[in-house]
Order: structure tokens, then C-alpha cells, then sequence
């Protein structure tokens, strides 16, 4: 019996010493674990990997249900599972998160999670034990370890070897943490440097366009500035010789009795005419004139484009015109609404170059929404239309889609400008592969047609003698045909400082002065201002250039009158008695 006592003493004894190595061994397990972790920690580099392998490490040893690492990374909140997916948690506030992950006591109402976050798990001593050890550096919380459902009891050495390791741990992925943060930085300092850089170049190539632009538009300017002077030469030159032209066959015109060689003589006048309408052109076009604006029919002016177009545009572009004869006068003046119809209808035929269409000019009244009346200038055409991403454009300076050599860019610009300063509105409608139509509405006026009869010969005989001055041999002589039908004895001088010598020595000798202003030696505002220094008497001043004295210079040389070249009979002689006129002489009957 004693035995039996005795051998049950010794198998219990036997057990518990069993559990006791087995504690033991679990013991050593624990400890190797935790020498291991910090052992890997060496070779570990990032958060993540940390975390997860040391996560791995406890669940495969100690056991349990979940184990998750929660921290604070980029001003937020991540939970972090043993598979090492992330998720961001919603906290109230980071101090009562850290106060709740000392104390052990993570939850309660004080902070908000979602439904899977750190706070739905608590401590204490259950079946299954749940522990949370902190993860701090100098006292500065940032995260937890957090180990819920264990299935092994861990002793007071175990845990405190695990706050060790949490210590190294804590230390790691600090300066992980750390190390992550200086690279975002770093990365987010490099991408505002790209992108500062990058509008940098931006901006360099931007100004690098504008200086080519601006270069480009000031070789343009220059080059009109060239082609300016050049007109205000070829004007005089070429009014000269109109001069020529339009004075004696208006004198022959004016003597002839023939109907047939008067009509010719008409068809002479009437070329010449559009000659020095040209002439006006080109000044206009380099800027060297003001035009003044007056009531205008359009009407004459589409007929004589449509003329001219028809010699210079394709046989397969069809051009027809429907215009209405009633139609309201406008203020302007024709050379620029011929320059409109001309570039719109020049623009028109270069969209049917290859393939002909038609272009159709048409003229016709209209009343807008505010109950204007409005005159209506139209120009269609069957083309290839504008694309609508270009359309915003078509009016910029500079802006063309044509090769180089066969485009400006400043067509539309100029037809824009001219609208507009006119008063009108200008419209644009187009449908690619079909074509473009271009509206142009202008205010209508009341015009008085008596204005446009041309100008008869004043039924007067005049009476003393016309100083000619102009360096033209022909047109000096010209002058003095038409003034001596008028009456005047006239003296005619090339030179005008021959010219000045003759009147110092008789001026009492001379009624009136007609001097042509661009001459060699002495120009006539230079000769009118020795001679009306002296003595009073009306001058005239003729040149090809409309804008060679202004109303200032007239006004200082006493300037009596200026006409422009060429002229005709009843022109000189309508500037004539206004001259003497202004003088208070008058003519003898």
C-alpha cells in the first residue's frame, strides 16, 4: 500500500517536473524567438518588412489569433496585418491615442475607429490573453504591437523581453519612419524643382517665341516702312506722268467736237482715273495718308473690283453679283472698301484655286436688333472652307495658312481693321469642304448725289500772271495751257531757285503762285516761305503726294490752296478761285 502511495507520489512528481521542463523548453523557445527577432532586425530595411516579419515570427511561436502592428505615418493612422496589408484608420485626436496605447486601456469612447481598428480590442486575463505593447522612442508613443487571442500564458520575463524587443523594434522603424519621411520630403522638394524647372523652360521658350515674333513683326514694320518710302516715290513719279496724261486729254476732251473721238477721249479719262485711284491705293497701303470719310455708294465699287478680279482670277471660278441698285450710301471712302472687296474676294478665289466654284458678291439692306439700318456687303464662296480650330485666328496679324511666299497673314487683319473703323461689324460663316461666307455691315447714311456729278468749268475770264513752278519741263507746260484757257498770262520756271530770283525782282508782277512741292534745290513749302515773308499773295501748292504739307505748315507759309496731282481743267480751276477768293480778288467778266 505504501508502495502504491509512494510510486503515485513519484509520478506526480514526475509530471510536474515534465511541465516544468516543458515551461522551460517554451521558455527557451520564447527567448531564442526574441534573440532571433533582433538578430533579423540587422538585415531588415523598411516599415513594412519589420513589421510583418517580426508579426510572422511571434504568431508562429507564442500563437494566436491576430496580431497587428498600428502606427502614426504621414499625419494619419495605419493598421497593419501579419500579411502586411495597410489600412487607414479614423482618430479623434493623436495624444488620446497614445495615453489609451500607454495605459493599455484602448477602449472606450474617447477616440473613433472603423470597425476594425485598434480600439475594438482591450486587455486583461481571459482564456484567450490579449497584450499591447508600445511602440515609443524618448517617450514619444507612435504606434502599438498589438497580440490579441493568445493560446499560451506569457510569464513576467517573456513580456518584459518583449518590451525589450519592442524598444529595438520601436528604435527600427523610427528611423525607418524617419528615413521614409526625409525621402518624401526630399521627393516632393525634387518634383517642385522638376516642375519650377520645367515652367522654367516653359517660360524661356515662350519668351524665345515672343522675341521671334516681335523680331519677325519689326523686319515686317521695316519692311513696310521701305515699301512706304518707295510708294511716296512712285507716286510722284507716277502722278507725273498722269498728270500728263489726264491734263491734255482733258483739254482735247474740252475742244474736241466729234462725238466718237470725245467718247475715246472719255475711255481715256476714265483709265486714267482708275490709275490714280490705284496710286491713292498704294499710299493707303504704306500708311502715308489719312483718308477722310465721306457718304459712299458701294455699289460702283464692287462693279469696278469685280472688273478688275475677272482679268486676274481662274476661268473655273464663276463670279456673279447681286446688288441692290437702292441700296444706302455709307460713311467711308472707296479706296478702303475697294481694299475690303478686293482681299475678301482675292481670299475667296485662293480657296477655289484648284478646284473652281463659284464666288457670289452681294449688296443689300438690312435692319438689326436695335432697329439700325444697315448696309449688308457680302462675299461667298464654294471653297474649301476654315477648319473651326483656326477660325478663332483668322483675323490676327500675321496669321496664315498659306505656303511660304504666297501669304501675309495680313489680309483679313487689314479688312478687320477697316470694318471696324468704319463702324461696321464683320461675320464669318463655314462649313469645311463647302465653303466660307465673310458679312460685313456698315451704318447707312443719307447721301447727297449731287456731290458725286462731276465738276463743271467755272463760266469766268480771269485776268493777271501765274508763276508755274515744277521741276516736270511737262507739267509746268500743262498748268500753263490750262490756266492761260482761263485767262492769265503765265510764266513757267524748272527751277525754283530761278523761280524766287524772277518774283524778288518784280513782285508786283504776279496774281498767283502754282509750284509743284517735291523739287530738287528748293522744295515749294521752302520757296513759299521766302516769298511770303516778304509779300503777300496766294500760292498753290500741287504734288502727287496728298500728305506733303499738313494744315500746320499751310497755315505758317500762308498756303492758299493745295491740289493734288493729276488734275484736271475744272480742278485747277476751282482751286484757282478759291485761291483768289481767299485773297479777296476777284475775277474780271
Amino acid at each position: 500500500m505504501q508502495g502504491c502511495e509512494r510510486c503515485a507520489h513519484l509520478l506526480a512528481e514526475l509530471m510536474q517536473q515534465k511541465l516544468r521542463i516543458s515551461k522551460l523548453a517554451q521558455e527557451n523557445a520564447q527567448l531564442q524567438l526574441i534573440a532571433d527577432i533582433l538578430q533579423d532586425l540587422t538585415r531588415l530595411r523598411g516599415v513594412v518588412p519589420i513589421a510583418v516579419h517580426t508579426m510572422q515570427r511571434l504568431a508562429s511561436t507564442i500563437g494566436g489569433t491576430e496580431v497587428s502592428f498600428y502606427y502614426r505615418h504621414n499625419e494619419g493612422w495605419l493598421r497593419l496585418d501579419v500579411n502586411g496589408r495597410e489600412k487607414t484608420l479614423a482618430f479623434v485626436d493623436d495624444q488620446v491615442v497614445a495615453d489609451a496605447i500607454a495605459t493599455g486601456d484602448v477602449s472606450g469612447p474617447h477616440c473613433t475607429s472603423d470597425s476594425d481598428g485598434l480600439f475594438t480590442m482591450h486587455t486583461g486575463r481571459s482564456t484567450f490573453e490579449k497584450w499591447v505593447f508600445p511602440l515609443s522612442v524618448d517617450g514619444v508613443i507612435f504606434g502599438a504591437l498589438c497580440m490579441d487571442g493568445l493560446l499560451v500564458h506569457l510569464n513576467d520575463t517573456i513580456v518584459e523581453q518583449l518590451r525589450i524587443i519592442m524598444s529595438y523594434i520601436s528604435l527600427a522603424m523610427n528611423n525607418e519612419l524617419l528615413a521614409e519621411s526625409q525621402l518624401n520630403q526630399a521627393n516632393s522638394r525634387l518634383t517642385q524643382k522638376n516642375q519650377e524647372l520645367e515652367d522654367e523652360i516653359e517660360n524661356r521658350i515662350r519668351i524665345e517665341a515672343e522675341k521671334e515674333q516681335l523680331q519677325a513683326r519689326l523686319q515686317h514694320s521695316q519692311k513696310m516702312e521701305a515699301i512706304g518710302t518707295l510708294a511716296g516715290g512712285i507716286a510722284h513719279d507716277f502722278n507725273n506722268l498722269l498728270s500728263a496724261i489726264i491734263g491734255y486729254t482733258d483739254l482735247v476732251h474740252e475742244s474736241c467736237t466729234d462725238v466718237q473721238s470725245r467718247h475715246h477721249l472719255s475711255q481715256v479719262l476714265r483709265a486714267s482715273e482708275r490709275a490714280r485711284e490705284l496710286v491713292n491705293q498704294i499710299l493707303a497701303f504704306s500708311r502715308k495718308t489719312d483718308m477722310e470719310n465721306a457718304p459712299i455708294r458701294i455699289g460702283p465699287v464692287i462693279r469696278e473690283v469685280m472688273k478688275l478680279l475677272r482679268a486676274s482670277i481662274p476661268a473655273t471660278i464663276e463670279i456673279e453679283t447681286r446688288l441692290d441698285d437702292n441700296c444706302s450710301a455709307i460713311l467711308g471712302n472707296t479706296t478702303h472698301v475697294h481694299q475690303v472687296i478686293m482681299n475678301l474676294c482675292t481670299n475667296a478665289a485662293h480657296a477655289m484655286a484648284e478646284r473652281g466654284g463659284r464666288l457670289v458678291v452681294s449688296l443689300g439692306a438690312r435692319v438689326d436688333e436695335r432697329g439700325r439700318s444697315l448696309v449688308r456687303l457680302s462675299v461667298a464662296d464654294s471653297g474649301t472652307g476654315i477648319a473651326p480650330d483656326i477660325m478663332p485666328r483668322i483675323f490676327d496679324p500675321y496669321f496664315t495658312t498659306k505656303e511660304v511666299g504666297k501669304g501675309t497673314g495680313m489680309g483679313l487683319a487689314v479688312v478687320h481693321g477697316i470694318v471696324h473703323s468704319l463702324d461696321g461689324e464683320i461675320q464669318v460663316e463655314s462649313t469645311p469642304e463647302k465653303g466660307t461666307v465673310f458679312s460685313c455691315d456698315f451704318p447707312a447714311v443719307e447721301a447727297d448725289d449731287r456731290d458725286s456729278v462731276a465738276p463743271t468749268s467755272i463760266a469766268v475770264t480771269w485776268s493777271g500772271v501765274v508763276m508755274v513752278v515744277d521741276d516736270e519741263t511737262v507739267i509746268g507746260n500743262l498748268a500753263a495751257e490750262m490756266l492761260k484757257k482761263m485767262g492769265f498770262e503765265v510764266d513757267v520756271f524748272s527751277r525754283s531757285p530761278k523761280a524766287l530770283e524772277a518774283f524778288m525782282a518784280t513782285p508786283e508782277r504776279y496774281s498767283l503762285i502754282l509750284t509743284d512741292q517735291t523739287m530738287p534745290e528748293m522744295t515749294g513749302l521752302q520757296l513759299s516761305q521766302h516769298i511770303t515773308s516778304r509779300h503777300w499773295l496766294p500760292i498753290i501748292i500741287s504734288s502727287g503726294y496728298s500728305n506733303a504739307i499738313d494744315s500746320e505748315q499751310a497755315e505758317t507759309c500762308r498756303i492758299a490752296g493745295f491740289i493734288p496731282k493729276p488734275y484736271k481743267f475744272c480742278e485747277l480751276e476751282k482751286a484757282v478761285a478759291a485761291a483768289l477768293e481767299t485773297d479777296g480778288r476777284l475775277p474780271v467778266m
